[in-house]
């Protein structure tokens, strides 16, 4: 046999996890990032605009929510940037329903 050079797609084979995902070869970076999020079973995070589509509310009644405590839980990545867990808004629909 022949020596053939080894790809990095070859290299990561034996890897395993978000790190064989985070040192694979270029699949374009929204792609890589949910390959990992579903490796480590991270939940998806919802906006505000989402979540008050989904809910079929405005955007203000969600804000209202937050603030008054009520409402799905709310996820803060930054001071300003609300995200909502499909987990939490399944459980807070549940709670609410007779």
């Amino acid at each position: 046999m022949g020596t053939a050079s080894k790809t990095k797609e070859d290299t990561v084979k034996g890897r395993s996890g978000a790190h064989a995902l985070l040192s694979g070869p270029s699949t374009g970076g929204q792609e890589l990032i949910m390959k990992a999020a579903a490796v480590l079973d991270v939940p998806e995070l919802l906006t505000t605009a989402e979540v008050a589509a989904l809910l079929k509310v405005n955007r203000s009644t969600l804000s209202r929510w937050r603030s008054a405590g009520a409402g799905p839980r709310v996820t803060w990545l930054t001071a300003n940037i609300p995200r909502y867990q499909c987990d939490d808004i399944i459980e807070w629909l549940r709670q609410a329903s007779p």
